[in-house]
């Protein structure tokens, strides 16, 4: 389980960062699912509970932001849960 407080992009040359999360919903990104593509998330891999964005580890994917940057600098706070899914409960954790 990987749990993203928060993140946000500092473009180059910006005043102010840019907020990736706004701890309510995940509307800046969009899922990607090996098994499940584009925009599709059956199992709910990716939820926002209490302000924190989770995401459960279930499917192999992951989140990619709607809109491009460049020239950024990425700032990520997470943590790892207890549930680890198969077929990758023996392998060391990634992200």
């Amino acid at each position: 389980v990987l749990l993203v407080l928060s993140a946000a992009l500092a473009p180059a040359g910006a005043a102010e960062p840019i907020a990736l999360f706004d701890g309510k919903d995940a509307s800046k990104w969009y899922t990607f699912f090996n098994e499940h593509g584009k925009d599709k998330d059956p199992n709910g891999t990716v939820s926002v509970k209490d302000g924190v964005l989770r995401l459960s580890g279930q499917d192999f994917g992951g989140l990619v932001t709607r809109d491009e940057y460049a020239n950024y600098e990425v700032e990520v706070v997470w943590a790892w849960g207890g549930k680890v899914w198969p077929p990758r409960e023996k392998n060391a954790r990634d992200s």
